[in-house]
């Protein structure tokens, strides 16, 4: 499912081009809330995984994640590292760090203390299951940003358990 959020750089003539199985949702231009929440109402796999129009999903990378959750009954979530292409621009803020797997703060650890600490990990690079989001519920789409982070912590308040893949399976531009 790709919501083009009120794009104008031709988003929905290249989705249409793909044909079945991706299929286009439009909206107007809204927050990235209310597009994920979209999307998300529209979904009907077992998984959601997200990805904003500046990410890519490295080969096998669903299946990876997948695999990590059956392996991981206990887990609700998978995510992994992240390749980053370096922008240099002014919206690349701290909210691109990576907290390293093995850092007291990483999610693998206490879920809690993680989203405490400067985004534990990436919307693009995690995936769960869809009875965990009903479970959560949606993101705050009044919110204009950090609506992520809203989401991490009622996760975490939710039982969040993690399961990490530690190399990068999304890379960020």
């Amino acid at each position: 499912i790709v919501v083009d959020d009120g794009s104008t750089d031709g988003t929905a003539s290249v989705v249409v081009a793909m044909g079945a199985p991706v299929r286009l949702i439009s909206q107007e231009k809204a927050t990235a809330a209310k597009a994920r929440n979209r999307g998300m109402l529209e979904s009907t796999g077992d998984f959601i995984h997200l990805l904003d129009a500046d990410d890519e999903l490295l080969p096998s990378g669903i299946q990876q994640r997948v695999l990590a959750l059956a392996l991981r009954p206990d887990a609700r979530l998978c995510y992994s590292h992240f390749e980053f292409t370096g922008r240099t621009d002014d919206s690349v803020g701290l909210g691109f760090e990576q907290v390293p797997f093995d850092d007291f703060r990483s999610a693998t650890g206490d879920p809690m203390l993680a989203v405490c600490s400067r985004f534990p990990f990436q919307a693009s690079t995690m995936l769960f299951p869809r009875w965990f989001r009903e479970q959560v519920g949606f993101f705050e789409d009044d919110l204009i940003q950090a609506e992520d982070v809203r989401y991490w912590f009622r996760m975490a308040r939710n039982g969040l358990r993690v399961v990490a893949i530690r190399k990068p399976m999304t890379r960020r531009y």
